[in-house]
């Protein structure tokens, strides 16, 4: 899928700042010809758009990996801003898990493992209405394709979602898609997602490390192991084993973390089984087969408990023991677990970053970034960090020592006085204004305090501060999103707004 490379300056959406320019020619000069970059900019900084209008220009297809859902729109919003700067028609999907995009009723509102065996089970029994097996695209779909999109589309065409983004996938120049399609090799597999001949990009870097021990750990639990004892009765398959494996877990496990080495897992592990976990593993797979049949016939959610428990033992007896340790505790409802946890990140990020034909790590907070570097296996990668596009002259710091937020002062006249303090500073700022509270809880408080003594005021509906409209943060994404969009609009207005 190689297009005519241009110049970064052609799709740049923004009048760039000089610190935006350094980053998109070091992404150009390096990632371009094939290396590592590893970016630290600050929030606020444009790293989204700017990664973007570079890579595009290169003519190569993107895999863009992040975490969140509201970082998926943003980074499909800012495609869609390049489209329209450049006249270009850069194709964008967003691949999405089956819970954001299933629209059969027997799945939605499923746990990720649930829906993912109810979802293969529909498919295999022909029990879905709606088309898996799409060969061409339906027309009319937009470069971009957003979730919201997609789901429209696969309810106007009969067509899954899901399957209708893997399809998508298959000929977008970018594919944006969460952590463990890139991390989880099995996952990656499924979808068909490659990275070789792609640029990878790996945004909100900061959190690589956990992502990349996460998605090499697992955990056994007692309540597993009960079903799974349940699930072999149900088929009259020998139980004895999982029952002595729930035994063994619930005398290692107490009050207190229990730390164990890997190699001494593995032992007691096929002490307690009578025989090479491999080989328990194998003897026992044919038994998921037959308890997802049974419980299909009974009109249950084909999950299997059985499985979860081999796919556990067969980490065990797979992994580098000298970068695993076991980790025996409670939860806080007192169940025993035993976490097989990595303790090697670069053991995931390292193959990951390779396999690309060029990788852009980014993030806000990457400091120290030899360390970082180290952490992940990408001692060799280049190493920048750039500085606020911010200019110092444009930064006033005031600090108002009649006012606390200290626990232990926080009284309604404290709140009070607090707010006077606001206002008198609102407004004498033109455009938006960003206020920043401790917790939630003490947002709220102060809320309420100034409402009953009308420093915030309602009108018609809407809230304001020092004469500003006043927006307040929702309690998920969606709500958050819809809010910040409002309070962009009113803050650019000659009246501003207030967004805590």
């Amino acid at each position: 899928m190689q297009a005519r490379r241009q110049s970064w300056w052609e799709l740049f959406p923004y009048n760039p700042y000089p610190q935006q320019v350094d980053f998109m020619n070091d992404v150009k000069r390096i990632v371009g010809s094939g290396g590592v970059l590893i970016a630290e900019g600050c929030n606020g900084f444009g790293k989204t758009s700017s990664a973007l209008s570079c890579l595009l220009a290169l003519g190569r297809p993107i895999v863009y990996a992040t975490r969140t859902h509201e970082q998926v729109r943003q980074v499909l919003t800012e495609i869609i801003a390049i489209n329209e700067k450049s006249g270009e028609r850069f194709t964008a999907v967003n691949l999405a898990s089956r819970q954001h995009l299933c629209l059969n009723p027997d799945c939605q509102d499923l746990p990720q493992r649930e829906l993912l065996e109810v979802c293969r089970a529909l498919k295999e029994g022909e029990g879905c209405d709606y088309e898996i097996d799409i060969q061409e695209l339906p027309s009319g779909l937009p470069p971009v394709l957003l979730p919201r999109k997609l789901i429209s589309m696969g309810q106007q065409n009969s067509l899954c979602p899901y399957y209708l983004a893997r399809r998508a996938a298959k000929q977008s120049r970018v594919v944006v898609a969460p952590y463990a399609y890139v991390f989880d090799t099995i996952v990656r597999a499924s979808v068909g997602l490659s990275l070789s001949g792609k640029v990878l990009v790996l945004d909100e870097g900061h959190n690589l490390d956990k992502v990349g021990q996460e998605s090499l750990s697992d955990t056994l639990s007692e309540r597993s192991l009960d079903i799974a004892t349940g699930e072999l009765k149900l088929i009259g398959k020998a139980k004895t084993e999982i029952e002595r494996l729930t035994e063994y877990l619930r005398e290692h496990t107490s009050d207190e973390p229990f730390l164990q080495s890997s190699e001494e897992l593995e032992k007691e592990l096929e002490s307690v089984l009578g025989c090479g976990l491999q080989t328990f593993v194998r003897r026992y797979l044919e038994a998921v087969k037959v308890i997802r049949t049974w419980k299909m016939r009974q009109g249950d959610p084909p999950v299997c408990y059985l499985n979860g428990v081999l796919s556990f033992l067969s980490l065990v007896f797979s992994s580098t023991k000298s970068q695993y340790i076991a980790i025996y505790q409670r939860t806080a409802y007192g169940a025993a677990v035993l976490e097989y946890r990595c303790l090697d990140p670069s053991l995931a990020v390292q193959p990951v970053v390779e396999e690309a034909s060029g990788a852009l790590i980014m993030s806000g907070t990457l400091s120290p970034m030899n360390l970082f570097a180290e952490i992940m296996g990408l001692s060799q990668a280049e190493k920048r960090s750039y500085p606020s596009i911010q200019s110092s002259e444009n930064i006033r710091m005031v600090i108002d020592t009649s006012v606390t937020t200290r626990f232990e002062e926080r009284s309604d006249e404290m709140i009070l006085q607090v707010g006077k303090s606001l206002v008198a500073d609102i407004v004498e700022v033109s455009n938006g204004v960003l206020l920043f509270f401790t917790q939630r809880r003490f947002m709220s408080r102060c809320l309420d305090v100034w409402r009953a003594n009308n420093i915030v005021e309602a009108r018609k509906n809407q809230l304001y501060l020092g004469g500003k409209p006043l927006f307040v943060e929702g309690f998920n994404a969606e709500e958050n999103r819809m809010v910040v969009e409002r309070y962009k609009e009113e803050a650019v207005s000659p009246k501003g707004a207030v967004l805590c």
